[in-house]
């Protein structure tokens, strides 16, 4: 799923991109073979990132043509819980993002597998985090069905559907976070997502 817009507030979301990590797509003109794009995460590298580090780490984003940069997020850091990208880089650069989601949800798949590659890199961008903490949370998430359950099991990682999002928008507005008059249908895009497991396995 992939949200249009800036920064906004945050809330959990009824699809793997909300509940795992927040962040910000740049993409940049091309130079060289490799398409350059620029990810922000909503916090310090942790676990719940390993996805897209283990994507970098095993060359997944350098396979699909990207030459992608994590920048890591910390206090202060204005991320909504989604990825976010502009109406403009959907509509101008759909075969970049295509293949930055792509990748990324191999990444995913292949952390669930091995995920040391991702560790490296998590720990070189937070050397304060152990070991043991990346193996707890990395067993967490998979024994809760984070990453992979419900729609995930035959969409593939990352899935939501759009009979999901009425529940999450009204969820959304008890709390206050979205007015009721708010257009979501209009806020995002499932073109990038559900292409079925066999698609992120090949």
């Amino acid at each position: 799923m992939l949200r249009y817009g800036a920064a906004s507030s945050g809330g959990r979301s009824p699809c793997f991109w909300h509940s795992i990590s927040a962040a910000e797509i740049l993409a940049y003109p091309v130079q060289g073979s490799l398409e350059k794009i620029s990810f922000g995460t909503n916090w310090y590298a942790q676990a719940e990132h390993g996805g897209f580090y283990q994507a970098l780490a095993t060359g997944l984003y350098r396979e699909h043509g990207l030459d992608v940069t994590i920048q890591m997020g910390g206090p202060g850091i204005n991320v909504t819980h989604t990825i976010e990208t502009t109406r403009r880089l959907v509509e101008t650069e759909p075969d970049r993002l295509q293949r930055f989601v792509a990748a990324s949800i191999k990444g995913w798949y292949s952390f669930l597998e091995d995920p040391r590659p991702a560790f490296r890199l998590i720990q070189q961008d937070n050397p304060n985090m152990s070991n043991a903490q990346l193996v707890y949370s990395h067993e967490k998430l998979q024994e809760y069905g984070i990453i992979k359950s419900g729609d995930a099991l035959e969409k593939g990682i990352g899935a939501v559907t759009h009979e999901r999002w009425p529940t999450f928008f009204d969820t959304m507005t008890v709390a206050g976070v979205y007015p009721p008059t708010l257009p979501y249908q209009n806020a995002y895009t499932l073109d990038f997502i559900n292409k079925g497991v066999a698609a992120y396995q090949a």
